[in-house]
C-alpha cells in the first residue's frame, strides 16, 4: 500500500495531488521533487505509480515480488536500488531481514518497502527537520573546511605510521620486550586503518566537491540558455522599434494604406506589429522546443 506521499520544494513538505500533474509542473521548471512510499504493495497498488510515472516493467516485478539481491540496475529513465536492511530482535535475539528499494529517476523517488526492518518514516521525518539535506544544494564552502581538516588530520597522522613502522622493523640497537613489541604493532594497526579512513574521506569530499561545482555549473548554463533565449526574443522588437524611431519619411508603411467606403486607412502600423508578434511568437516556440526556455 501507498504510506506516504508528499511534494518537497527547497526542503519544505507540501501535499501530493495527482501524480502526473505534478510530475509534469516539476520537469516543465519548478523546483522539488515527489517522494513516494510504498509497504509490500500489490499489482494493482503499484499500477497506478508505475502509470503515472512510467517506471519500467520488469522492475516493477522484482518490487512487487521482493525478496531480490542487492543490486543497482540502469533502466531508460529512471535508477532502480535493492537495498537489504537488518533488525535486531533484543526479545529473542533474532535478526529480521527485509528490503527497500528505490526508483530514482527525473524529479521523483520511490521507496518500496517489505518487512519490517528499518522503517522510513523516522528517515522522513530526521529529513524534514533537516531541510538543506532535502534541498539537495551544498554548500562549497562548509565542504572546503571539511577537506581542510582531513587534509590537516592526515598531515599528522600520515607520518607517525612510517616511523612507527620502522622502529618495529629495525634490526641493530636494543630490542623492544616482547609485550612492548605487541603493543606498538596493535597501535600501529589501529593507525593503519585511521589513516585508511582518513583516506577514503578525503577521496569522497573530493567527489562530493566535484558533484557540487558540476551541478552548478549546469544550472548556470541553464540560467544562462533561458537569457539568452530572452534577450534574442527581446533583439527583435528593439531592432525594429529602433529602426522606426529614426523618423525617416520614406518608409511605405507610413504612406501604406488601403480606401474602404471612401475613408483612408493607414494600416503599416498593425502590420509591423503584427510582425513583431508573429517573430517573437516563433522565436519563443523555437526556444521552447529546444529545451532553452
Amino acid at each position: 500500500m501507498i504510506v506516504d506521499q508528499a511534494l518537497y520544494r527547497q526542503g519544505q513538505r507540501f501535499e501530493c495531488g495527482d501524480l502526473s500533474d505534478e510530475l509534469a509542473t516539476l520537469r516543465d521548471g519548478a523546483e522539488g521533487f515527489l517522494w513516494i512510499g510504498l509497504k509490500d504493495p500489490t499489482d494493482e497498488e503499484f499500477g497506478l505509480v508505475r502509470h503515472e510515472l512510467g517506471l519500467h516493467p520488469l522492475a516493477v516485478e522484482d518490487a512487487v515480488m521482493g525478496n531480490q539481491r542487492a543490486k543497482i540496475e540502469q533502466y531508460e529513465g529512471s535508477l532502480f536500488v535493492v537495498l537489504k536492511t537488518l533488525r535486531y530482535i533484543d526479545e529473542t535475539s533474532d535478526i529480521e531481514t527485509g528490503e527497500v528499494m528505490l526508483f530514482i529517476g527525473d524529479r521523483f523517488v520511490v521507496t518500496v518497502r517489505h518487512g519490517e526492518g528499518n522503517p522510513l518514516t523516522d528517515v522522513r521525518e530526521q529529513l524534514e527537520e533537516h531541510p538543506e539535506l532535502l534541498d539537495g544544494v551544498g554548500d562549497a564552502n562548509a565542504i572546503y573546511r571539511l577537506k581542510r581538516e582531513v587534509l590537516e588530520f592526515r598531515r599528522a597522522s600520515g607520518p607517525l605510521a612510517d616511523s612507527l613502522a620502522g622502529y618495529l622493523e629495525r634490526d641493530s640497537g636494543e630490542e623492544l620486550h616482547v609485550d612492548l613489541r605487541h603493543l606498538f604493532r596493535d597501535v600501529a594497526d589501529h593507525l593503519r586503518h585511521v589513516n585508511d579512513h582518513v583516506e577514503s574521506y578525503d577521496r569522497l569530499l573530493t567527489v562530493i566537491l566535484s558533484a557540487h561545482l558540476a551541478s552548478v555549473s549546469v544550472q548556470q548554463n541553464s540560467d544562462m540558455r533561458k537569457i539568452s533565449a530572452w534577450v534574442a526574443i527581446a533583439a527583435v522588437p528593439t531592432m525594429i522599434a529602433g529602426i522606426y524611431g529614426m523618423n525617416f519619411d520614406g518608409m511605405p508603411e507610413l504612406e501604406a494604406s488601403v480606401n474602404v467606403g471612401g475613408s483612408e486607412y493607414y494600416y503599416g502600423y498593425f502590420v509591423v506589429l503584427a510582425v513583431i508578434v508573429a517573430v517573437c511568437l516563433f522565436l519563443w516556440t523555437r526556444f521552447k522546443r529546444s529545451g532553452w526556455l
